[in-house]
């Protein structure tokens, strides 16, 4: 098939912004910590289409995904939309207000079209990257278990579902990582995309600084160690109730393992890296 990777910035503001994921309007940004992008994923096997764009924002929903449709017709028309999936890596600790609900926008006082402007924009420049460097190549899947990297945060929730729906899961939370490997027609590769469920939440509400979290780190480290023009993307999958904050504390709390955020970040994405 043909494959293409693109990658572009969608960092956005970064002072007085307040965060989406924890819904307290007290978490106004104060800097940045690392910068957030929009990573894509471009498939065409014999007309058969498929784009698919990892973004280190906290949720992708109408707002973004209608603009970015109506663009995408006028750039690329060729490329049906429902061949398009847009991904939020679901980090709490990147800048809010890009959303089409109340809900999402209230702890954040209120719907940016700033924030939301950005996001769409990168989003397309990552498209445009992928498309423009489409080459032959193959796409190969992967799995494996992703071991001690999560634990389920509300076990009494979860033991309150009936033992029949219970007995189907041989654990409580998904622990198996999914990936697709894409290698240019001379067997070099050139992009990574994978899905792990994972909650986006080792910085919490009291960070102050833009970040992808977990996910937006693996990437970054893979992409350092594969060289430049490599894209690698760490989506969220069945995620729900699964932190990467495993230690429990004695008032029933879960933290992480590092002596502090910035450590449990590096070690949770070092194994989804490795």
């Amino acid at each position: 098939m043909l494959i293409g990777v693109g990658k572009a910035d969608i960092t956005g503001p970064i002072a007085g912004v307040r965060f989406f994921g924890y819904g307290d309007p007290g978490q106004v940004g104060m800097g940045l910590r690392r910068r957030l992008f929009a990573r894509a994923f471009a498939m065409d096997s014999g007309g058969r289409r498929r784009l698919v764009v990892v973004c280190d924002v906290g949720i992708v929903d109408e707002a973004i995904r209608a603009r970015v449709l109506e663009r995408l017709r006028e750039r690329a028309p060729g490329w049906p939309a429902a061949g398009v999936l847009l991904v939020a890596s679901h980090t709490h600790s990147a800048p809010g207000g890009t959303s089409s609900y109340l809900l999402y926008n209230a702890s954040i006082l209120g719907h940016s079209a700033r924030a939301l402007e950005l996001v769409v924009s990168g989003i397309l420049a990552a498209v445009d990257h992928a498309l423009a460097c489409l080459r032959a190549g193959s796409v190969e899947l992967c799995q494996g278990p992703l071991a001690d990297v999560s634990v389920h945060r509300s076990m009494a929730a979860y033991l309150a579902n009936p033992e029949a729906e219970r007995a189907r899961y041989a654990r409580p939370f998904e622990d198996e990582l999914v990936g697709l490997a894409f290698r240019d027609d001379a067997g070099r590769p050139i992009g990574w995309l994978s899905w792990f469920g994972l909650h986006g939440t080792v910085f919490d509400k009291t960070n102050r600084l833009v970040d992808p979290d977990h996910s937006g780190w693996a990437a970054r480290a893979v992409e350092e160690a594969l060289g430049p023009g490599f894209v690698a993307a760490f989506a969220p999958g069945a995620q729900g109730d699964v932190s990467p904050n495993r230690r429990p504390t004695p008032d029933g709390r879960l933290v992480g393992e590092g002596r502090d955020a910035r450590e449990t970040v590096r070690l949770v994405s070092d194994k989804e890296a490795a």
